[in-house]
């Protein structure tokens, strides 16, 4: 069964038939699991226990992965995580928890780089990490990335969340922010899950998105380069 297919159900052992995710288009859900496509490396994803146990201690709620029956977090590029529930955010909710992810990032300065991965800072020097293959932008896009990261170059590293928005927080029903969407979580700047690093988060979106999402890169590129 490949990626395409729809994820293979029976190496976690659920015999029920899945359902999309109406938020997510390309999630589908099977009782009290999600299933996604990927296309991180077991390792890229088992090193996300960790960073989620952190996350706990930091008072957020996460949803956490769940092993095949192999013993595999990533099957056919497919990964299974417990579904995690609650009302949605709302912007004006985002200073709520502002402290919450000041103690995670205090928390994950001494986690090592996601495997494949690489820092905002590194990238100045490499080309490949993650999701970003700068070679393969224009350069002058590439070089216009590079200028939006070049102020973080001296600041510390910790463990960012990598895409924090209303869209990927809920309400639990206990009252804990349920903190979703980790696939581009990595040891980066801190300033990446705040609003005012504006210039390098787009740099990031652009570059992680130029292979995958090109069109909609290349719109984004327009406000870098602009």
């Amino acid at each position: 069964m490949t990626r395409n297919d729809g994820p293979p159900l029976h190496l976690w052992d659920v015999r029920i038939k899945a359902t999309p995710v109406p938020a997510d288009n390309r999630a589908v859900r099977a009782a009290d699991r999600i299933f996604r496509p990927t296309t991180r490396s077991d390792e890229a994803v088992a090193w996300l226990n960790d960073v989620h146990d952190l996350a706990e201690r930091a008072g957020f709620a996460v949803p956490r992965h769940v092993p095949s029956v192999n013993g595999r977090l990533v099957e056919d590029g497919w990964t299974c995580e417990m579904a995690l529930s609650g009302r949605p955010f709302a912007p004006t909710e985002l200073p709520q928890i502002r402290t919450r992810i000041a103690v995670f990032h205090d928390l994950t300065r001494r986690v090592p780089q996601r495997p494949d991965f690489l820092s905002s800072q590194s990238l100045l020097k490499w080309s490949r990490g993650g999701d970003i293959d700068l070679d393969a932008m224009p350069p002058e896009v590439a070089a216009a990335c590079r200028a939006a990261w070049e102020p973080l170059v001296n600041q510390p590293l910790t463990v960012v969340h990598g895409d924090l928005s209303p869209k990927t927080l809920v309400r639990c029903a206990d009252g804990r922010p349920g903190l979703l969407g980790w696939d581009e979580s990595r040891r980066d700047v801190a300033l990446f899950d705040r609003a005012e690093a504006e210039q390098p988060r787009l740099a990031w979106q652009v570059a992680a998105r130029w292979t995958r999402e090109p069109t909609r890169a290349r719109r984004l590129a327009s406000r870098l380069t602009g």
